[in-house]
């Protein structure tokens, strides 16, 4: 048995296939978008920083959803303050240096919240190949946690603090997971059965999602 229907979920594994049959296929062509090869580490900072990514007909540049209300000047000063950080940003081993290298080089910018720290290193990644390995906190996904009584003293969640149900995600699937679904994983923590968040994924381009920030 699944666990799930068209409008319940009864466990949290049932949470993360959920997840991985309606979020994570438009999650994974994201990937490819910002990881495209051919793209030089400037554009692909440029394409970061500014939030874009194409629609799903057509494939017109627009801003992310999750940047939408975040005005231009902002985002255009981080990708300034990264660009000039090009060298460094290519040389990140892994994806905790890159997040702490974009971290120190644009939180201060006023309007510059977690998540945009975070969606943007996320990217960064894409391109480069540095996949987090812990689940970030902001807003979102710090209501998450709590939903699930984990610690949040530190700036992130190791994989092994989540519920079995959930381990088998990557850190950067779980992130979302958090967010999308904290409501449900608040009922569930509960022992009750919990609605499916409706079509509101982090990546469906142009629809109603769940704000994470």
């Amino acid at each position: 048995m699944s666990g799930y229907d068209d409008a319940f979920l009864t466990s949290f594994g049932a949470v993360a296939e959920h997840y991985l049959r309606t979020h994570a296929p438009d999650a994974g062509r994201d990937g490819e978008w910002f990881g495209a090869p051919g793209r030089s580490l400037v554009e692909a900072i440029g394409i970061a920083a500014e939030s874009l990514i194409p629609t799903r007909i057509g494939g017109r540049l627009i801003r992310h959803s999750h940047q939408r209300r975040i005005p231009e000047s902002v985002l255009q000063e981080a990708r300034d303050c990264l660009l000039k950080a090009e060298r460094a940003i290519g040389s990140c081993a892994d994806f905790a240096s890159l997040h702490s290298l974009v971290e120190d080089r644009i939180r201060a910018i006023p309007g510059v919240g977690e998540l945009l720290v975070y969606d943007i290193a996320h990217r960064i990644g894409m391109f480069l190949g540095l996949a987090p390995q812990n689940v970030y906190l902001h807003a979102g996904t710090r209501r998450g946690a709590r939903a699930l009584a984990i610690s949040i003293e530190q700036g992130f969640v190791p994989l092994s603090r989540l519920p079995a149900g959930l381990r088998s995600l990557s850190a950067g699937q779980a992130e979302d997971v958090l967010c999308i679904y904290r409501d449900a994983l608040a009922r569930l923590r509960a022992g009750e059965p919990a609605p499916a968040p409706g079509g509101c994924g982090r990546a469906q381009r142009g629809k109603r999602k769940p704000k994470c920030g």
